[in-house]
């Protein structure tokens, strides 16, 4: 699928405050933006520092594809979506592999609920078992695979966002030492980038 910056765009705000300590001095917040433009989505989150630090306004910007992308790559792959014929093989698979059957049907239960909630729909895989990619902040590449972006198209589709949902805000440093120093595992990936935001006015 050709990456396209020209198709249309969604934005959306998430009202989620996620609790980043965990004994380090910065740390991501839950997305405050999920934005797609073309095949790609971009999940924007705020870098926070404790209290007693101080780092210029930076954010997180995550790139995966869109759900609609997502799907249209697995069914050219061949993969089709889940029936009730696959939960119930589902569910037999994980009683012939020793699971009770109370177990076996709670995780199935489960399994079902976390396919409704979720816009990246779960497929059936080449042995027959549901397959799930992992659509959370911290699910890093799993509804990424195959997303080839340089580091140029990743500045541009931040941009992109930073244009739609904060107008006269743009791009600084990318990974400013600032932050490198209160937590180094903070900084930009694969398909990722982590940059201090300059606004005017």
């Amino acid at each position: 699928m050709a990456f396209c910056l020209a198709a249309s765009v969604l934005v959306g705000c998430s009202d989620s405050n996620g609790d980043f300590f965990s004994g380090h001095q910065a740390g991501t917040n839950d997305p405050k933006t999920i934005s797609d433009i073309g095949d790609v989505r971009i999940r924007v989150a705020r870098v926070s520092a404790a209290q007693n630090f101080k780092i210029p306004k930076t954010y997180a910007f995550h790139f995966s594809w869109t759900p609609e992308a997502y799907a249209d790559r697995q069914a050219a792959k061949g993969l089709r979506g889940a029936t009730e014929q696959d939960w119930a093989r589902y569910e037999k698979f994980l009683l012939q592999s020793g699971m009770k059957q109370k177990a076996a049907a709670n995780i199935v239960k489960y399994q079902r609920k976390k396919a409704n909630r979720t816009k990246f729909k779960p497929v059936i895989g080449s042995n027959g078992q549901v397959a799930f990619c992992n659509d959370t902040w911290g699910g890093k590449y799993g509804c990424s695979i195959g997303l080839n972006l340089s580091k140029t198209q990743q500045r541009r589709l931040a941009q992109s966002v930073l244009d739609l949902t904060e107008a006269g805000c743009k791009i600084g440093t990318i990974d400013p030492p600032q932050l490198s120093a209160l937590r180094p595992g903070i900084k930009s990936g694969k398909l990722s980038v982590v940059a201090t935001i300059t606004c005017s006015g």
